[in-house]
């Protein structure tokens, strides 16, 4: 069957799907803590046609890859032949395991999918996408990581208005693969933004995951990854920061489907404003799954008493030779910290900026790309008036 054919095929599904399930809503428990119809509305916003690459697309090196509007746009882009990139693979759509409203409505509109088939040792990947209007865009994204091969990828979004996206990232780590994917959501205070990745990772392969979500009006990310061959290992990681009435909303899921596989999870927020966080984070270990180990961490600091946070960390677990472990952590400022800082004069707001910064930074050090890192936390530095 051609790539045509199985594409065509999921398609079909996509649309059958969608013609038997309405937008979620609190009603559904996978989004109950989130009001879609308040950030996702019938009104359009006037189409913005210049909007201008991020600073980093000139600093950065490797390949550069920008979409517009989910397509890809070759002028702008440069990548050299040690990467392959389509717009079809025959792996497309196969690597969903549960369809849902917006990886079906992705999958029945999408224009062009990128796809990128990586082998041996590779320059990062660097993924720019562009939005000029408001009415839904669809971002499809394949990484095809073949065995042994090594890989970085950067993505990064940028809005001058209104932006409406629902986008669907699928992962394939073939045995012994190296994939370590880093999403820059920042400075976009107009953009609503659905983002579901899923990874299937093979036997000895590691697949990590970072996203830092900031001064964006609506973020859900659904990050799953799927464990299929022992020996694999999955990190997925998060910072967000929430003010005034922005809400950032992960969804995770790490699936230990066979035994001697390793996984974690960090999940950090900062909340301000009338600012909302979501954590639904799930750990699966499966009857066959023996000698997991797997540990998941959510923690969040409220900054303001409008401010609200919802974390839900689960697991589920059918085997008998297992150490997982999840915990939870939720406060506020603390004020003890802020008068030792004081007391050795160094006024209150710059000592909650040092303390926001010493809580932000770990995950920023989980940024694997050392120039990305450096450009990031100087980034941090200068946004928090830090000068060490």
């Amino acid at each position: 069957m051609s790539a045509t054919m199985i594409n065509e095929d999921f398609r079909t599904r996509a649309k059958a799907f969608l013609q038997t399930n309405g937008m979620p809503t609190s009603r559904d428990e996978e989004w109950r803590f989130t009001n879609l119809r308040k950030y996702f509305t019938d009104a359009v916003a006037p189409n913005s046609t210049s909007v201008e690459l991020p600073a980093y697309y000139h600093n950065c090196e490797g390949n550069k890859i920008v979409l517009v509007n989910g397509v890809l746009d070759a002028e702008r882009s440069q990548f050299d032949n040690t990467i392959e990139v389509t717009n079809t693979h025959p792996l497309l759509g196969s690597g969903i395991q549960e369809e849902n409203y917006f990886t079906a409505l992705n999958a029945a509109n999408y224009t062009d999918a990128l796809c990128i088939s990586v082998k041996g040792e590779n320059q990062p990947i660097h993924i720019f996408h562009i939005i000029t209007k408001a009415e839904f865009v669809f971002p499809r994204i394949l990484l095809s990581a073949k065995r042994s091969s090594s890989v970085v990828v950067n993505e990064f979004y940028t809005t001058s208005s209104t932006a409406n996206v629902s986008a669907v990232i699928e992962v394939f780590l073939e045995e012994n693969a190296n994939v370590n994917w880093h999403a820059i959501q920042h400075d976009n205070g107009a953009l609503n933004v659905v983002n579901h990745v899923e990874a299937q990772v093979a036997r000895d392969a590691r697949f990590q995951y970072v996203s830092l979500s900031q001064n964006s009006r609506f973020i859900r990310n659904t990050i799953q990854a799927r464990l299929n061959g022992e020996n694999a290992y999955a990190s997925l990681n998060g910072f967000y920061q929430t003010d005034g009435e922005s809400l950032v909303d992960n969804h995770v899921l790490i699936d230990h489907k066979v035994a001697n596989c390793e996984s974690h999870q960090l999940f950090k927020g900062l909340l301000d404003g009338e600012g909302t966080g979501v954590f639904n984070g799930k750990i699966m270990v499966h009857q066959d799954a023996q000698k997991t180990n797997a540990y998941q961490s959510s923690k969040a600091v409220l900054l303001s008493e409008t401010a609200t946070i919802h974390t839900k960390p689960q697991l589920e677990i059918f085997a008998d030779d297992v150490k997982c472990s999840h915990g939870a952590a939720i406060g506020q400022m603390n004020k003890n910290e802020i008068f030792y800082f004081m007391a050795r004069g160094i006024d209150e707001k710059k000592a909650a900026a040092i303390l926001n910064y010493a809580y932000v930074v770990e995950l920023y050090e989980r940024v694997s790309d050392e120039k990305l890192k450096a450009y990031l936390i100087e980034k941090l530095k200068k946004e928090s008036d830090i000068d060490f």
